[in-house]
């Protein structure tokens, strides 16, 4: 059976001595040399000439929050890259602007990188973004920081995670909130398209999603049928819906070509950067020893 796409001229590292590969029906049909596969060639056949370039298989990202991915893209302020916690201020200050009584959705801001060493603080918020809700998200994602707008517009838990002074909130809390901050499903739509297309720039053809609550599985599919999602996505759902969810019948596998369940996410402690990682003496500069998200026969119960 002739292909549908033939591609020549190319290199394969993983495959020496071929220089050709024919494509049908969006899988591959041969790999080898051009003059033993000629006969694929058809007269629709798509016949493409890569001059020397080399073809690798898709890179498969293990761990991603790609619907964040694609956020950060269309949505969120990218603070990542910033030298200092006043140019990140600067960043937010400007989309205040660009975005007149909008949230203000930043992520990517470390400390680290900064000559204050200090994270941002729900003061430091006010200042630059005083009449419209805003937070942003730490590069790890395990602390969120917010003006006081955003808290009082936003429900989350109260405790030990939350300090509202700082307008930190940690691990359960932070996600809480932003799970609570009003996006849309055509926004999330169109964060999954914006993705992808990164994805495929970057020759990344197959991703694990490991934030799969309902509402990203809903948008998930949404632009699975409406032809916006060209990555393969394996999904990981919270640990809380794996009841439900088996009750369901949405066991490992289920789902179809491009889109499907695989497994459940389970972790029991933060990250260093938050300072939420749990350890057996506090952190130098808190008096904290982190939090456990979850004890350890919570976790042998898991298995």
């Amino acid at each position: 059976m002739y292909a549908d796409i033939f591609l020549r001229g190319a290199i394969f590292p993983t495959v020496p001595g071929a220089d050709a590969l024919a494509i049908r029906c969006g899988r591959i049909q041969a790999v080898g040399k051009a003059s033993e596969l000629q006969g694929l060639i058809g007269p629709d056949t798509e016949v493409l000439d890569l001059e020397g370039k080399a073809v690798l298989p898709g890179f498969i990202d293990a761990h991603t929050h790609f619907v964040r991915v694609g956020l950060e893209r269309t949505f969120y302020v990218d603070l990542s890259g910033t030298k200092s916690l006043e140019e990140a201020m600067d960043r937010l200050r400007e989309a205040a602007r660009d975005r007149a009584g909008e949230w203000v959705m930043a992520r990517g801001w470390d400390e680290s990188k900064w000559p204050q060493k200090r994270p941002l603080k729900r003061a430091d918020l006010d200042r630059v973004v005083p009449r419209q809700p805003c937070c942003a998200v730490r590069v790890d994602g395990h602390l969120v920081v917010c003006n006081t707008l955003a808290l009082d517009r936003c429900p989350y838990p109260e405790g030990r995670l939350v300090d509202r002074d700082a307008g930190h909130l940690r691990e359960d809390a932070a996600w809480a909130f932003l799970d609570a901050v009003p996006l849309d499903r055509t926004a999330l739509v169109e964060a999954i398209a914006a993705a992808s297309r990164r994805a495929a720039e970057l020759g990344v053809t197959a991703v694990a999603e490991m934030s799969g609550k309902p509402e990203y599985i809903r948008a998930y599919q949404q632009a699975l049928k409406e032809g916006k999602l060209r990555t393969r996505v394996f999904l990981y759902l919270p640990l809380e819906l794996a009841d439900h969810a088996v009750e369901l019948g949405l066991e490992h596998g289920f789902g179809g070509e491009l889109l499907r369940i695989v497994g459940v996410k389970a972790f029991a402690d933060g990250s260093i950067g938050a300072r939420t990682a749990a350890l057996s003496s506090p952190y130098r500069d808190a008096n904290d020893t982190g939090t456990l998200l979850l004890e350890a026969e919570d976790l042998a119960g898991i298995w």
